[in-house]
Order: C-alpha cells, then structure tokens, then sequence
C-alpha cells in the first residue's frame, strides 16, 4: 500500500467510526469506539461490533467531475463480525458498495445497512 493509498484509508475508516457511532445512537443504542477487543466486557445485553476494511478505492474525482457516467468511481468493501455475550459470532457478514459521487456516501451507505443488520437480528430474537 503507497503512503496516499493509506492516507485515504485512514481517513476513511475515521470518518467510517463518528458515523458509525452517530448511526447507531440515533437508533437507540448506547455505542462507544473500543480500540481492542480487550477492552470488551462480554455479558448479557452488551454486543461488540468489528468493522474491518476489506478494500477502498478512492477513485479518481476529477474523473468524476469532469468524464461522469460512473467514471473514477470510489468503492469500499469490509468485513463484519457481531458478538454477544459468547465467544462466537452472533453474526458475520462482507458488505461493500460504490459512488460516483462524493466517498463520503461509501461510510455512510455502509453504516446504514450495518445498522438496519444489526437491530434486525437483535429485534427478530426477541
């Protein structure tokens, strides 16, 4: 990976995580960033969520500006894992989505779905 190419990840994955955490406050959970696993404290009703970046393209935004027609494309892929209170997965998951607009709308289309995800299955187990 070049220095810009871990740049632009880095600023990414920042934004990804306030978003993330907004998102998830928004929908009634009282979410924090941990910085490790560690830092979990696994018991009934507290769920941990790990976000990995798989790839992200920031694509080109001149391209997108001056040719359009979904040319210079950003793109983001990541991997999730949820937990609960036991060591495995409640639920794994890849998800991964593409602009031709600002890279902004990858984090957020991507927090939305995980969101949706997430109180989905916590709602259907209940």
């Amino acid at each position: 990976m070049t220095e810009r190419q871990y740049k632009y990840r880095i600023e990414v994955g920042q934004y990804m995580e306030r978003d993330l955490i907004n998102r998830l406050r928004r929908c009634g959970y009282r979410a924090e960033l941990i910085n490790s696993k560690d830092e979990f404290e696994a018991r009934a009703g507290r769920y941990l969520l790990i976000v990995k970046i798989v790839s992200y393209n920031p694509g080109s935004s001149a391209a997108r500006m001056l040719v359009g027609f979904g040319a210079g494309a950003a793109s983001l892929d990541n991997k999730y894992e949820f937990y609960g209170a036991g060591s495995k997965p409640i639920m794994a998951w890849n998800d991964g989505v593409g602009t031709s607009e600002h890279w902004s709308r990858l984090p957020r289309k991507l927090n939305a779905n995980t969101a949706k995800k997430i109180t989905e299955k916590l709602t259907a187990s209940k």
